[in-house]
């Protein structure tokens, strides 16, 4: 772009200058003409005529010459303004010929966007573009895709199995698609998820998210209910061994004192 700039400051002084140089010579050669003419006419009037004509000679041959220096001058203007155009018009095809280079060496990745316009979700198009172009600029502003250009290409599924597969095959056929974000109902991804393997195009979906969430869900409950059941099954447990130990013990307890007692009982008598 600078460079393209540069050469169209250069072409507008290039002609700026041919315009002045070509107003100089008109202007010189008018005053030239007019001295001559002038010299001519005082010539005819003052001098004898054998004299005036060989004052006219000299001024033909004057005329001449003065014809010839102008041209000699509008030829060396003609080619120096060639040369320069021709010199500006190579640089702005050079540059123009590097721009186009950089762009073809940028690879192209397209999001296919496949998403209700319109509900109750979280995840329309109105509320995920924005996100989806915020998380474009912090691609775009780091090197993580250096040499790639990412577009997006969006299309309203409206949640129907009619809508979102005929949106996948838009996508696909006109605008072209290397990922699908959506559809995100249920109904609409299952007929494009069948077929978008033929493609070799990944869905990328929050049915996916949600069935993980819940199956994360029920084995957080199964292992709550686990657990439950086993600290319910230790309780129970230790509670029946400290019910033994406590009956051991007691039966213990009578036993020593039913012996002390006897103890007595016979140091007593004797």
């Amino acid at each position: 772009m600078a460079t393209v700039v540069v050469a169209v400051v250069v072409v507008a002084a290039v002609v700026v200058v041919v315009v002045v140089v070509v107003v100089i010579v008109v202007v010189v050669v008018v005053i030239v003409v007019v001295v001559v003419v002038v010299v001519v006419v005082v010539v005819v009037v003052v001098v004898k005529v054998v004299v005036a004509v060989k004052v006219v000679i000299v001024v033909i041959v004057l005329l001449l010459v003065v014809a010839v220096i102008v041209v000699v001058v509008v030829v060396v203007v003609v080619v120096v303004v060639v040369v320069v155009v021709v010199v500006v018009v190579v640089v702005v095809a050079a540059a123009a010929a590097e721009g186009v280079a950089l762009v073809e060496k940028k690879k192209l990745l397209k999001l296919g966007v496949i998403l209700p316009y319109e509900g109750r979700q979280p995840w329309t198009l109105p509320k995920v573009l924005p996100a989806l172009e915020l998380a474009l600029d912090k691609v775009k502003n780091s090197s993580m895709l250096d040499g790639y250009d990412i577009i997006i290409n969006h299309n309203d599924s409206k949640c129907s199995d009619v809508y979102g597969p005929l949106s996948a095959f838009h996508l696909y056929s006109t605008q072209g698609a290397h990922v699908f974000i959506g559809p995100s109902c249920d109904y609409s991804v299952a007929p494009i998820a069948r077929f978008s393997g033929e493609w070799g195009i990944p869905v990328l979906t929050v049915v996916v998210i949600v069935v993980v969430a819940e199956v994360v869900v029920v084995v957080a409950v199964v292992v709550v209910v686990v657990a439950v059941v086993v600290v319910v099954a230790v309780v129970v447990v230790l509670e029946v061994v400290a019910v033994v130990v406590v009956a051991v013990v007691l039966e213990v307890v009578v036993i020593v004192v039913v012996v002390l007692v006897l103890i007595v009982v016979v140091v007593v008598v004797k």
